[in-house]
C-alpha cells in the first residue's frame, strides 16, 4: 500500500488494488452498503484537519446506518507513529471507543507488497520480521488497551494474505504456523485480510481460508468491487463457494488510478449495478470512512 492504499502484484496484470458494497441476492434479500456493520478507517495525518466536534458528528452518524463498530488499520505505517499513544489519531480512537468498539490495527510496512512477493523460505524470515513489529507496536500500546479494553474487540493485522502469495502448500502451511504462534500470545482475538488473485481456483482457495480460520484468526475477504482487478463473473465464482466464517469486506470506492493510487467513492448508481451475490451468513464489512457517503465531514482525498 502507499503511505495510504495498496499496490498490488498479480499475475496476470500486475496492478491490485486496496481494501470493500455487497447486495445479497443468494436467498434473494438486497441490500446496500449499509448492511456492514463495520467499517474500516485507514488513518492518515491529512484527517488532523477535522475538529473533534467534524470527527465525533461523523463517528455519531455511524450508528443511524447501522455501523456499529470499527477497524483501525494501522496505529503505525512504517517509521510513521501519528504520536503514539498521546497524539491525534489516539485522541479520535478514544473519541471511536466512547461509542463503540473497535479493532486496533498494529504495524504496516509500506514495502509489503513488493517483500512478501519472494521464495518461501525468505517469505518465511520476513513473515518472522513482520509479526516481529507487530508485537512490538501492540506492547507499545498496551496501556491504552489496557485503559479501553471493554471497547477493544480484537487486533488486525494491516497485512494482506492472497492466493498469489501464498500459492504453494508450502508457503500456507508456513503461515499457518506462524499465525498460530503469534495468536498464542495475544489476549483478545486477530483478524487478517484476504485479496483473491485468480492463482488458485474457488474451491482451494476457499479450502485455504478454512484452513486460516482454523488458527483462530478471523479472516475477511476483499469483494474486489473497487479496484475489479478480476472480472465480476470471476469473483462471484469465489464467493459462491465461500465458507460462512469468513467475512466480507465491501469497497466503497472506484480506482482511478493505479500507480500512484487514487480513488472517489462510489456513487449510488455505481453501488446498485456492480453488486455481487454474497450469502447473508457473511460477517459485513466495508473499507472504508473514508469512501462512506453520506457522512457529515467527508475525509480528505489524497
Amino acid at each position: 500500500m502507499a503511505a495510504h492504499h495498496r499496490q498490488r502484484f498479480l499475475p496476470q496484470n500486475k496492478y491490485r488494488r486496496c481494501l470493500y458494497v455487497a447486495a445479497l441476492l443468494a436467498l434473494l434479500t438486497s441490500v446496500s452498503f449499509a448492511s456492514a456493520s463495520t467499517v474500516y478507517y485507514q488513518p492518515l495525518n491529512m484527517d488532523k484537519q477535522l475538529t473533534d466536534r467534524e470527527w465525533a458528528a461523523n463517528l455519531d452518524s455511524l450508528r443511524g446506518i447501522g455501523i456499529e463498530s470499527g477497524v483501525i488499520q494501522w496505529v503505525q505505517y512504517g517509521d510513521e507513529t501519528f504520536g503514539e499513544t498521546n497524539g491525534w489519531l489516539a485522541q479520535r480512537m478514544q473519541m471511536w471507543t466512547q461509542r463503540s468498539p473497535v479493532w486496533l490495527g498494529l504495524y504496516a510496512d509500506p514495502e509489503y507488497f513488493s517483500r512478501i512477493d519472494q521464495p518461501a523460505n525468505q517469505q518465511a524470515k520476513y513473515l518472522d520480521m513482520l509479526l516481529d513489529k507487530n508485537a512490538k507496536t501492540l506492547s507499545a500500546w498496551q496501556t491504552w488497551v489496557s485503559a479501553n479494553t471493554n471497547n477493544v474487540q480484537g487486533y488486525y493485522l494491516p497485512m494482506e494474505l492472497s492466493d498469489y502469495y501464498f500459492r504453494t502448500p508450502a508457503s500456507q502451511q508456513v503461515l499457518k504456523q506462524q499465525l498460530t504462534h503469534f495468536t498464542s500470545k495475544l489476549d483478545k482475538p486477530l483478524a487478517i485480510s484476504v485479496f483473491a488473485s485468480g492463482t488458485l481456483s474457488p474451491s482451494a482457495f476457499n479450502k485455504w481460508l478454512i484452513s486460516l480460520t482454523q488458527t483462530g484468526v478471523h479472516i475477511w475477504l476483499q469483494d474486489g468491487q473497487g479496484t475489479q482487478a478480476l472480472p465480476i463473473k470471476t469473483r462471484q465464482a469465489y464467493f459462491n463457494v465461500l465458507a460462512c466464517d469468513v467475512g466480507v469486506i465491501s469497497e466503497l470506492f472506484i480506482q482511478t488510478s493505479v500507480s500512484p493510487f487514487h480513488a472517489r467513492p462510489m456513487t449510488n448508481e455505481e453501488r446498485s449495478t456492480a453488486n455481487l451475490s454474497i450469502k447473508p451468513c457473511h460477517q459485513k464489512l466495508s473499507f472504508s470512512l473514508r469512501y462512506l457517503r453520506p457522512i457529515p465531514h467527508p475525509l480528505p482525498l489524497p
